[in-house]
């Protein structure tokens, strides 16, 4: 009889054990957790292959001498012309913003620009910075959907006169060891992207996403999408912010390339302003790739293989490289005064109807 009861017990402690929700949330959480713990691994091990593969069989002494003929004046005005970059960089994204309906001073949303670009240099893609601007700006509460637009778009400006740039001067300077049909792919591939982009611009295109954000007006994650697709899609019909956001892009991209002729000269690496202009935008273009942590190894390895097939000395190439990783993270410094503000006086909490 006591048996029969336990047996009968035990059934009912079985039978009436439920799902609790926060159990499987959990689950997710954590599974989510180790994903992201697993691909950084992989990024500082890819870094670290990557290093090696570059250093491998470089004669170390020459690396040090060539190094060491820079002086403090080119390293100075190799950072200086970095920062101008970087607060040019600010005031273009500031423009696509204010465009998007972000009504906030250029004081206001610099911080978190610098903020992105410092920690663009640690995380594992060179836009992971443009994450942390967003986050950091939603804590101040600036609308999400204006933020993703606004970045995106700028970045898709950005992105256009890096290729047009390294387009151009691929064409007129035959220095690089590319074959034509390669030369030709390039080209080719510029102009698709230039007949899509200019698709994508089409008042159909805008119509129907105007058709979706109605028919998915319901669903809030969907509809919050379609518009910031809307914020999007109107950025490239303001001709006037356009055409100022390619202007300060090629300004950018000017200063960046300055900074690294600075440098080339300054350690007797004596070779056409032109080739910069081809050999910079490949190593952003491969910079941005989530291979390694902030791009490290990819854009050396990039920017050496390009300056030996050129002609250069690899160890000249990769002492240019090295100072110009130092001038890199020395002009993106200012960012971590505002991560070191954010440990002393985090941004407030947001209340639920934000």
């Amino acid at each position: 009889m006591s048996a029969a009861t336990d047996l009968a017990a035990c059934g009912k402690r079985r039978t009436t054990t439920r799902f609790n929700p926060r159990d499987g949330a959990l689950g997710t959480r954590a599974m989510r957790s180790m994903k992201l713990w697993l691909i950084v691994t992989a990024k500082i091990l890819a870094t670290g292959a990557l290093l090696y593969w570059l250093l491998a069989g470089t004669d170390f002494q020459n690396l040090e001498r060539s190094i060491s003929s820079t002086n403090a004046g080119a390293i100075t005005a190799a950072v200086a012309l970095h920062v101008l970059g970087f607060v040019l960089g600010g005031f273009r994204w500031w423009l696509v913003a204010r465009d998007a309906g972000i009504d906030r001073p250029f004081g206001a949303l610099f911080p978190s620009y610098y903020l992105g670009v410092f920690l663009n240099n640690f995380l594992p893609t060179g836009i992971g910075g443009d994450v942390v601007r967003i986050a950091h700006l939603k804590h101040r509460q600036v609308s999400l959907r204006k933020l993703v637009a606004s970045s995106v778009g700028d970045r898709i400006i950005g992105l256009a006169v890096v290729l047009c740039t390294g387009v151009t001067a691929l064409s007129f300077f035959p220095g690089i060891a590319l074959t034509r049909s390669t030369r030709v792919l390039l080209i080719t591939a510029v102009l698709v992207g230039i007949c899509l982009f200019w698709l994508a611009t089409r008042p159909t295109v805008g119509a129907y996403l105007d058709h979706l954000v109605v028919r998915f007006k319901s669903t809030k994650w969907r509809k919050a999408g379609l518009q910031t697709l809307q914020l999007l899609h109107r950025i490239p019909q303001r001709t006037g912010l356009v055409l100022a956001a390619a202007a300060l892009s090629l300004i950018v991209q000017s200063c960046i390339i300055s900074a690294y002729y600075i440098l080339a000269i300054s350690i007797d690496i004596w070779q056409p302003l032109l080739l910069y202009f081809f050999v910079i935008p490949v190593v952003f273009l491969a910079a941005t790739l989530p291979i390694s942590i902030g791009g490290l190894g990819v854009r050396e390895g990039v920017f050496v293989t390009l300056l030996v097939a050129a002609g250069v000395d690899k160890a000249a190439a990769l002492s240019l490289s090295l100072l110009y990783l130092a001038v890199l993270w020395l002009s993106s410094l200012p960012g971590a005064l505002v991560l070191l503000g954010l440990a002393k006086h985090p941004p407030p909490a947001l209340t639920p109807h934000e």
